[in-house]
C-alpha cells in the first residue's frame, strides 16, 4: 500500500533502492493506480507491472478456494458472482466470503466498498458501534484505550472480539483490522460530528492512561484532538510533539506538527510571540528536511504577524538561506543586505553584533558558491569580529571554518589552522550541522594533498554528523564527496550508487547547486565506463545548472571536465579549442585542482597532435600549480611520461611512470582515466613498475 507512503519512509525505501544495482536484493512494492511514487528510480532496476483483471478462470479458482466448503452455490451463481466482480481478487474473496455467511441474493453490491458496508450494516448495533469506535484508533486497535474510552471492560477481552472475526484479526497478541478497507470502511460510515467525539474520547482515554507521562503520548494526542476540534489541546500537544520530533532530527515529522500546531493557534488567543516562534521553527525544520518552499511559506507566515527587531532581522537572514539554497544568490545577498541595513542603522550591542555576525557568514558563503574567495575570507573575518562581540561561539566556529574554506581556495597557508579551532566549538555546543561542515572541509582539504584514507574518515564522520542532525542534504554532501574519491580510485561500481543517491537528494530537495556537482560527477563517471558521449550530455547540462545560478568557478571546473572527456575520446583539436578558450581564466582567484587539470588535457592533446613542445610548457604549468597534491602530481608524471615516449626518451618515461605508479598504489588507484597513450603503456589500469 505504497501510495500512502510517508517522506520518511518514502526516504528510507530511497537508500536501499540505491543499491539494488549492486546487491541480489529485490523489492515488491505495491500501490494503486496513480502517479508513480518512485519516478527517479532508473529503468535498469526499476519494472512497472500493472496488474490486470483476474480471467473468468483463475477468478473462479479463487472463489472456489475462498469458500472451500462454506457456500453452497449452484453453477450460474458461481459465474454470476465472478463475472460481478470484475477480476478484482479482494472483491471475489468478500464476494465468496458474505455469501457463505448470508446466503446468496438476487442482488450484489456494487464496489468493494459497498459490500463491506452491507456486511458491516448486518451486525448488531452494539457490535456495529464497536467497530466504528475501534476504527478511530486506526488499522491496529488498542483495546486498553478503547475500554477506557468506552468505559467497557469487556472490550478488552478477546471473547468480545469473537463474532467479529470477519473484520479483525489477532496477530502476536496485536488486535488489529484484517485490512485496511475494513477499517475505512468503518471509520467513514460516521457521521462528522460522531467522529470529533469519538475522536475525543480517545484523546481522553490515552490523557487518563499516560498519567504523569502526557508528553510521550503527545504525537498520539496531537492527532486525536486536532481531529476532535479540540484546538486548545491540539495546539498543546502538537507543539510538545513537534518539539520531541525535532530534539529527535525527525524534521518531517516536527513540521507536520508544527503546522498543526499553526492551524489550530490561530483560532485560539495564543501571545503573538509563540506563535511567531511556532511559525519559525516550522520553517527551520522543513529546511533541515530540504522542503524549501514549505519553509519560505512558513518564515512569510510567522513575518505576516507583525514581527520588529531582532526577529525581524532573523527572518531576513533565513529568507536569504533559502534562496541560497536554490541557487538564487543575487536574491539571496539582496535578502542578507535588508538584514545588514537595519542593524547598521543602530547602535551595535551584543544582540546586534550576533545578527551582524550571521548575515556576514551568510554573504561569505555565498560568495564562496560564486568563486570570489577574497570576499569570502572579507566577510568571514567581519564575521569573526562580530561573533566575539557577542560572544556567539557558534559563529565564531562557523567563521572559522570559511575562512578555512577560504583560505584553501586561494591556495594560502595561513600560519592559523582555522578548522581546528572551529571544531571544538562545535564539539563543545554538540552542533552536529556545524561538525559536518568543518569534517567536509577537513575531508576536501585532505582529499586535495592526496590523504585519502584520512579524507574517507573525515567524509564519513561529516555524514554521521548529518544524518545526527537530519540533515539530508549534508549526508547527500558528505556522500557525493565520498564518491569523488572512489571515482579516482576507479571504483567506479561503488561511486555510481553515491552521485545518484546524491542527485535524487539534492533534486528533490530543491538545491540546485548540489544537482549540478552530482550531475557532472555522473558525467566522468560515464567517460571513465566508455560511453564519452554519454558522460559529455551530464556534463553539459551541469554547465547550464551552474551557468543559470552564476557560479562562475563551477563553470569553469566542468567546462575542464569537459575538455578531458573530448581528449578521452580522441577529439583533440575541440579538446585543445575549449581549453585554449579557458586559458584566460587561469590567473582568477580560485581552486588550483580544475587549472592542474585544464593544463595537463593540454598536454595530452597538444602531444597527441604531435605539439610536443607546447605540451610541455602546458604540463610544467600543471606541475607548478600541483603543489603537494599526490594525486594531481602522479597523473602529471604520466602525462609527462607520455611527452617524453612521443620524444624518444625511453628511460626517462620509464622513471616517470615509476614515480606515478607509486603514488597510485598508496592511494588504492586501480584504474584511471584512457587518456591517449603514444604506445603500449598502463592506459586503462595501473601495472607496477618491473
Amino acid at each position: 500500500d505504497v501510495q500512502w507512503i510517508d517522506d520518511a519512509s518514502r526516504d528510507a525505501l530511497a537508500t536501499v533502492f540505491d543499491d539494488l544495482a549492486e546487491r541480489p536484493w529485490a523489492v515488491l512494492m505495491t500501490r494503486r493506480p496513480g502517479p508513480p511514487v518512485f519516478s527517479a528510480l532508473p529503468p535498469a532496476v526499476h519494472t512497472v507491472i500493472d496488474l490486470e483483471p483476474l480471467g473468468a478462470a483463475a477468478a473462479l479458482e479463487l472463489a472456489a478456494a475462498a469458500a472451500g466448503e462454506k457456500a453452497a452455490l449452484r453453477p450460474g451463481e458461481w459465474d454470476r458472482l465472478v463475472e460481478h466482480s470484475g477480476g478484482n481478487p479482494l472483491f471475489v474473496i468478500e464476494l465468496v466470503t458474505s455469501a457463505a455467511q448470508q446466503g446468496y441474493g438476487d442482488a450484489l453490491p456494487d464496489s468493494i466498498e459497498a459490500l463491506v458496508t452491507s456486511r458491516l450494516d448486518e451486525l448488531s448495533a452494539a457490535d456495529r458501534l464497536l467497530l466504528r469506535e475501534a476504527s478511530v484508533l486506526g488499522t491496529v486497535i488498542d483495546t486498553e484505550i478503547l475500554a477506557i474510552a468506552l468505559g467497557d471492560d469487556l472490550v478488552r477481552s478477546p471473547d468480545r472480539w469473537r463474532d467479529l472475526e470477519v473484520f479483525v484479526v489477532e496477530v502476536d497478541g496485536v488486535l488489529r483490522f484484517r485490512h485496511g478497507l475494513h477499517r475505512h470502511v468503518a471509520y467513514q460510515g460516521m457521521s462528522y460530528r460522531r467522529r470529533r467525539e469519538a475522536h475525543r474520547r480517545i484523546g481522553d482515554a490515552i490523557e487518563a492512561r499516560a498519567g504523569q507521562r502526557l508528553d510521550e503520548w503527545s504525537e498520539l494526542l496531537s492527532t486525536h484532538f486536532d481531529a476532535a476540534g479540540a484546538r486548545d489541546r491540539a495546539w498543546r500537544y502538537s507543539r510538545i510533539a513537534a518539539d520531541r520530533s525535532r530534539a529527535k532530527n525527525a524534521n518531517v515529522e516536527a513540521a507536520e506538527f508544527y503546522r498543526r500546531a499553526l492551524d489550530n493557534g490561530r483560532t485560539l488567543r495564543v501571545p503573538r510571540p509563540e506563535l511567531v516562534a511556532v511559525a519559525e521553527a516550522l520553517g527551520d525544520v522543513s529546511e533541515l528536511a530540504g522542503h524549501y518552499d514549505d519553509a519560505a511559506r512558513a518564515y512569510r507566515r510567522a513575518a505576516s504577524l507583525k514581527v520588529a527587531g531582532d526577529v525581524r532581522v532573523r527572518l531576513l537572514h533565513k529568507e536569504g538561506v533559502l534562496r541560497e539554497r536554490i541557487g538564487r544568490y543575487s536574491e539571496a545577498l539582496r535578502w542578507y543586505r535588508r538584514g545588514l541595513n537595519r542593524l547598521e542603522a543602530q547602535e551595535v550591542d551584543a544582540s546586534a553584533a550576533a545578527l551582524l555576525a550571521q548575515l556576514a557568514l551568510a554573504y561569505a558563503g555565498v560568495r564562496y558558491r560564486q568563486g570570489r574567495y577574497r570576499e569570502l575570507v572579507r566577510w568571514a573575518q567581519r564575521a569573526a569580529v562580530h561573533a566575539e562581540i557577542a560572544g556567539d561561539r557558534a559563529s565564531l566556529a562557523h567563521a572559522y571554518y570559511l575562512l578555512d574554506l577560504g583560505v584553501f581556495s586561494l591556495g594560502r597557508s595561513d600560519v592559523v589552522n582555522y578548522s581546528e579551532l572551529a571544531l571544538p566549538i562545535y564539539e563543545a555546543l554538540q552542533d552536529d550541522v556545524g561538525l559536518c561542515n568543518v569534517w567536509n572541509n577537513l575531508g576536501i582539504v585532505d582529499y586535495h594533498a592526496g590523504q585519502w584514507a584520512n579524507a574517507l574518515a573525515a567524509y564519513s564522520t561529516a555524514c554521521q554528523a548529518a544524518a545526527r542532525a537530519g540533515d539530508v542534504v549534508g549526508v547527500a554532501t558528505g556522500e557525493n564527496n565520498i564518491g569523488e574519491i572512489l571515482c579516482d580510485q576507479g571504483r567506479i561500481d561503488e561511486a555510481v550508487p553515491m552521485f545518484r543517491k546524491a542527485l535524487r537528494v539534492f533534486r528533490s530537495a530543491g538545491y540546485p547547486a548540489g544537482v549540478g556537482v552530482a550531475m557532472a560527477n555522473l558525467g566522468w563517471v560515464e567517460v571513465l565506463a566508455g560511453n564519452v558521449d554519454g558522460g559529455m550530455e551530464h556534463l553539459e547540462r551541469a554547465v547550464t545548472t551552474f551557468d543559470g545560478l552564476g557560479a562562475s568557478a563551477f563553470v569553469f571546473s566542468t567546462r575542464v571536465r569537459v575538455v578531458e572527456a573530448l581528449v578521452v575520446g580522441r577529439k583533440f583539436a575541440e579538446a585543445l579549442e575549449l581549453a585554449n578558450s579557458l586559458l584566460s581564466r587561469l590567473a582568477d582567484e580560485g581552486d588550483d585542482k580544475p587549472k592542474v587539470q585544464l593544463q595537463r588535457a593540454r598536454g595530452w592533446a597538444l602531444s597527441a597532435l604531435g605539439n610536443t613542445e607546447d605540451a610541455g610548457r602546458a604540463i610544467d604549468d600543471a606541475v607548478a600549480r600541483a603543489g603537494d597534491a599526490r594525486y594531481e602530481r602522479a597523473c602529471n608524471n604520466l602525462c609527462r611520461a607520455n611527452i617524453a615516449l612521443v620524444n624518444g626518451n625511453a628511460d626517462e618515461a620509464y622513471e616517470l611512470q615509476g614515480r606515478a605508479d607509486g603514488i597510485f598504489h598508496d592511494l588504492g588507484v586501480i584504474s584511471l582515466p584512457r587518456f591517449p597513450w603514444t604506445r603500449a603503456s598502463p592506459s586503462s589500469s595501473v601495472t607496477a613498475t618491473p
